[in-house]
């Protein structure tokens, strides 16, 4: 199961899903937990929105050498004509590797 990228510019790539599964397609990662939840899928979902649920008992955390990892390009940009604020500053220097 996976949450479908609605938008025009959309690629056609999959990340993370299994090719010899039928693939669920959501809207977004709230319903994919819903039906997860409901007990009519598995798929992967942001460590946020699960925590309580796996320390509960409620979800499992399932492993398998057929999952393999998923890399995600992750772009970032800014202007430099509007400066930001201490903390979002921080951030653009956490993920750029600088200080």
């Amino acid at each position: 199961m996976f949450v479908s990228d609605r938008s025009r510019n959309r690629d056609e790539k999959n990340y993370g899903v299994l090719e010899t599964t039928v693939p669920w397609r959501v809207n977004d990662f709230l319903t994919k937990k819903q039906i997860i939840l409901s007990g009519l899928g598995w798929g992967r979902l942001p460590m946020h929105m699960i925590c309580d649920e796996l320390k509960t008992g409620r979800l499992v955390a399932l492993s398998s050498p057929d999952f393999g990892s998923v890399g995600v390009e992750t772009f970032m940009a800014r202007t430099r004509s509007h400066p930001f604020g201490p903390v979002a500053e921080a951030f653009w220097d956490l993920m750029a590797g600088e200080k």
